[in-house]
């Protein structure tokens, strides 16, 4: 197994919402999410693939400022550019949903 991780990035939360983190990376065995919003306990949140190479995963988070990174693993092939094609970071959307909470 080979992790490459993103740029850390950064995001600025105004209220509670919940966010929809994606990743595109179809040629990713697995994709996790990191940052500093997850539990101690859990270190990453594991992302589901859709059937277009985009992994997503819904994140609830209160305002504040947050840190994070993708972290992809590529299937490790002995072709070299069957590795570097699969081991590209690939492109990141953060959509917003509001959700008030009383």
């Amino acid at each position: 197994m080979h992790f490459d991780a993103t740029a850390v990035r950064e995001l600025t939360v105004t209220r509670k919402q919940r966010l929809r983190f994606l990743h595109y990376a179809p040629a990713a065995k697995t994709v996790y999410l990191g940052g500093n919003f997850v539990p101690l306990h859990q270190k990453f949140i594991h992302m589901l693939k859709a059937k277009d190479g985009i992994w997503y995963a819904y994140v609830m988070l209160s305002a504040g400022h947050y840190h994070y990174s993708f972290y992809v693993e590529t299937i490790e092939e002995t072709s070299a550019e069957l590795n570097t094609a699969a081991s590209s970071q690939g492109a990141s959307v953060l959509v917003g949903h509001s959700q008030e909470h009383a």
